[in-house]
């Protein structure tokens, strides 16, 4: 046994580290952000770039297809920004903290309104 458990410490740990990882995914969840913060970031993740590109071709197709400049004053924020963590909050869905599942859920589930994917498919209509 180590000396959290033995002191009864390891649970309040574990209680600690889920609250931080319910904050920053419900942070994460709720923030949306400039086209050009997005584009500042695919320096360093550039396999992400045709996915942001085909997003935002998507909802320009969607919003009557004309071309925007993502420097405009009406310019949409955006979600994209969830797109590096999808792995790891695929990885986080068998957390054994239900809060934190939650809060991975309501992520994935933002980033697939982000993506355009359809919402609440039943497993036999697959």
């Amino acid at each position: 046994r180590t000396a959290a458990e033995e002191n009864g410490t390891q649970p309040q740990v574990e209680t600690l580290m889920g609250d931080r990882a319910v904050l920053v995914m419900d942070l994460l969840t709720a923030l949306r952000v400039s086209p050009v913060v997005m584009d500042a970031t695919l320096n360093q993740r550039p396999e992400l770039r045709s996915w942001v590109e085909q997003l935002r071709s998507q909802r320009r197709q969607q919003s009557g297809g004309g071309v925007s400049s993502t420097a405009s004053s009406g310019e949409r924020r955006e979600q994209a920004h969830l797109l590096p963590f999808y792995g790891l909050a695929t990885e986080l869905v068998v957390c054994g903290d239900a809060r934190v599942r939650q809060s991975v859920r309501a992520l994935l589930l933002a980033l697939g309104r982000e993506l355009g994917l359809p919402l609440g498919l039943e497993m036999g209509s697959l």
